[in-house]
């Protein structure tokens, strides 16, 4: 392995912890906002699939592995369908939806991702290593599905943003330019790190490593409210604050030299958290 097993649980808890304190200011700031209702969710289906792809990862019974890999898929299409959501809603404060939108598009996605928990997309285990990982799956016919759903999705909501920065004006312009980069980059990297090296070029190294691929995301929102006041600047400050603290009581659980530490050092991150929220 390329990188110790503390290392990796570092930047990934670092990006988790970032992902979910951005995802709750954001929110908190404003809870009737569908734009900061449609962010949290998204925020929050990030923190459950970056989880379950880590898991994955790391987990060596073979029946286990596959179940989490059918849920990571699931998950996927409601990733991809929550930022959807997320770039037709923003910026708007409300907003009323078209009959397609609950009618059309929410029992697709209902129908695809539940055929992911089926042998119709993963349909077996083709060959397991002598560690006990995954290392061949034979896909099913619905693959085809999932792949168009996710991709379509996702393709849909840039093309949305896109459309919306182009159309805009002023600091709105700005803000919309800002966003739009920060998710070309994430996505660029998680279909090259964690589907392109993958399939292509049987190379897994960088899969747990998917949470951290959102750190481009994440600093464009951070640079849309300090230079664009996309949020309240107290609001912001804060939330900056409690990120700090609670990545270095995260680290200093890895530094802990006795169980009776760690302990602590757990308890002391879990209350770090639990007040930043």
């Amino acid at each position: 392995m390329f990188l110790s097993l503390t290392t990796i649980f570092f930047f990934v808890g670092m990006a988790i912890a970032a992902t979910g304190v951005l995802g709750l200011v954001v929110f908190l700031n404003n809870p009737r906002s569908s734009t900061s209702r449609a962010f949290f969710l998204f925020a929050f289906i990030t923190l459950v699939w970056d989880t379950v792809i880590f898991l994955n990862h790391y987990v060596y019974v073979s029946e286990i592995a596959f179940f989490l890999m059918r849920l990571a898929i699931f998950i996927a299409v409601w990733h991809a369908f929550s930022l959807f959501h997320l770039l037709y809603v923003f910026p708007l404060e409300s907003i009323r939806y078209p009959r397609w939108y609950f009618w059309a598009l929410v029992p697709a996605m209902i129908i695809t991702s539940f055929l992911n928990l089926t042998p119709l997309v993963l349909q077996e285990i083709g060959e397991v290593s002598s560690e006990g990982h995954i290392v061949r799956i034979i896909n099913g016919p619905g693959i085809a599905l999932f792949i168009l759903a996710a991709l379509g999705l996702i393709f849909s909501a840039l093309c949305i943003l896109w459309r919306k920065s182009n159309q805009a004006e002023g600091v709105v312009k700005r803000q919309f330019h800002a966003i739009l980069t920060g998710l070309m980059i994430t996505f660029s990297l998680l279909i090259v790190f964690h589907f392109a090296l993958p399939s292509l070029f049987d190379d897994p190294r960088f899969l747990p490593f998917s949470a951290f691929f959102f750190f481009p995301f994440l600093l464009s929102g951070f640079y849309a409210i300090l230079r664009h006041n996309l949020l309240n600047s107290k609001m912001l400050s804060a939330q900056i604050v409690v990120l700090l603290v609670t990545v270095i009581t995260f680290f200093e659980v890895f530094l802990s030299s006795d169980i009776l530490t760690f302990i602590v050092r757990v308890v002391i991150f879990a209350l770090v958290l639990t007040s930043g929220i």
